[in-house]
């Protein structure tokens, strides 16, 4: 049995309908890791007189995820976007461009899309159900732009099996007369023993089960026995939505007249679907900063160094007293924790914030990426704040220039109705 391999541990997702309500995790993020683990909360007790503890109980357990992407994408955000404050509104302002907008409510609830999460890899995998993320932060500077975040699940159920994608399917056919012999099946170089001619698929699937590597349910034969019918490997386990080499066959030990056994694909592996990658590149962004939200992506600061914003804490778990609930049964809102934080040059127009800072007034940045050609358009992600400034370091180095760096929270502008505003084009026509 071959070692679970951290490189092969992948997550699947599946937008959930309902909640908690779990469904088949048919979405691969390849710009995304999402690496759950377990959480327990227990109680030990020792009481009087004994030296050690003698009472051990559990009292909650739920699934806690880190979502990381290191290279931030015009496509998979989608999803966190969504995850965080619900599905967006799509529309199509040319085609092959979908845009979605978020403009998250101040003063009501959102209904964040929960997800099924699946994660592992051929040899074992674990899923959650109500995946909801909880936070999400970014940052961006000329090396790159990054996203990460949080998210909590129910209960975690070990030892589930993996969303396959389409399974690889060979067919093994006979020509010319075959009247005896035996045969052997060859696999990424590992050959069985030989095999007789008329063998069922019983026995064929024990001899390819036999080679160092196949494992028990990386292969299932059904058919044959051949030659008169067609022997079919279907191919599964470790090689589970893989396009599968082909196996070879040699014939050379059967008999008869110009026998032979040929392999062939009826059906190629392919994985699930998987969500198109577009990074954002760290020469693809612009900042802009203006003192009202009318203003909004009117003054672009050309000295901008980085930036940054976080919003964590968005929603916290309902623990109740009921033995049909394993975890944790719902969430609620909760007042979040939000950070901004832009650093530029300390030149007159990188001091200008400091007069915010004093009086109290709020800023309108603006962080907007543009990626390539997307059908008339491009790819984008625009995104607005409202930011109360609360602190200044100035005489920061950055390369040899004297810089300053302004952190804040995001705040609600009641002249503008709203604390953010998200624009994404990309080519995810749906948040399925």
């Amino acid at each position: 049995m071959p070692e679970r391999a951290i490189v092969f541990e992948r997550s699947q997702i599946g937008p959930e309908l309902v909640p908690g309500t779990q469904v088949a995790a048919t979405r691969m993020l390849l710009g995304t890791s999402i690496m759950p683990s377990i959480t327990s909360e227990n109680t030990t007790y020792r009481p009087r007189g004994a030296r050690m503890v003698t009472t051990n109980v559990q009292n909650k357990e739920w699934t806690e995820a880190e979502i990381e992407m290191e290279v931030a994408q015009y496509t998979d955000m989608a999803y966190m976007f969504s995850g965080l404050f619900g599905r967006p509104s799509i529309s199509v302002p040319v085609a092959s461009v979908n845009l979605h907008e978020w403009d998250p409510l101040t003063f009501s609830g959102y209904t964040p899309l929960t997800f099924t999460v699946q994660s592992g890899g051929p040899l074992r995998a674990s899923a959650f159900g109500y995946g909801l993320v909880t936070g999400l932060e970014m940052e961006g500077d000329r090396d790159g732009v990054s996203m990460s975040g949080s998210m909590i699940g129910q209960r975690t159920t070990d030892g589930s099996t993996i969303t396959p994608g389409t399974a690889e399917i060979q067919t093994i056919t006979a020509t010319g007369t075959v009247s005896g012999g035996t045969y052997t099946i060859s696999f990424y170089g590992e050959t069985t023993t030989a095999i007789a001619f008329g063998a069922s698929a019983a026995t064929v699937q024990t001899a390819l089960i036999a080679l160092s590597n196949i494992e028990p349910g990386d292969v299932v034969v059904t058919g044959g026995p051949l030659p008169g019918t067609p022997m079919v490997l279907t191919f599964g386990g470790m090689y589970a939505g893989a396009d599968v080499g082909l196996v070879s066959i040699n014939s050379a030990a059967l008999t008869g007249t110009t026998p032979l056994y040929t392999p062939s694909q009826t059906t190629p592996g392919a994985t699930i679907a998987q969500v198109s990658l577009q990074p954002i590149s760290g020469n693809e962004w612009v900042f802009f900063l203006d003192g009202t939200a009318a203003g909004l992506g009117t003054t672009k600061l050309t000295r901008c160094f980085g930036w940054n914003w976080g919003i964590t804490d968005l929603y916290g778990p309902v623990w109740v007293g009921n033995t049909s609930q394993t975890s944790w049964a719902a969430h609620v809102d909760l007042p979040p924790s939000t950070s901004f934080g832009f650093r530029v040059a300390g030149d007159g127009s990188g001091m200008g914030p400091l007069a915010n800072l004093r009086n109290g007034s709020l800023v309108f940045p603006r962080i907007k990426c543009t990626g390539p050609t997307l059908g008339a358009q491009t790819y984008l992600y625009q995104h607005d704040f409202a930011v109360a400034i609360t602190g200044i370091t100035t005489g920061e180095d950055e390369d040899g220039v004297y810089s300053t760096s302004y952190e804040g929270e995001i705040a609600y502008d009641r002249t503008w109705g709203k604390f953010t505003s998200i624009d994404l084009k990309n080519d995810v026509t749906a948040i399925v």
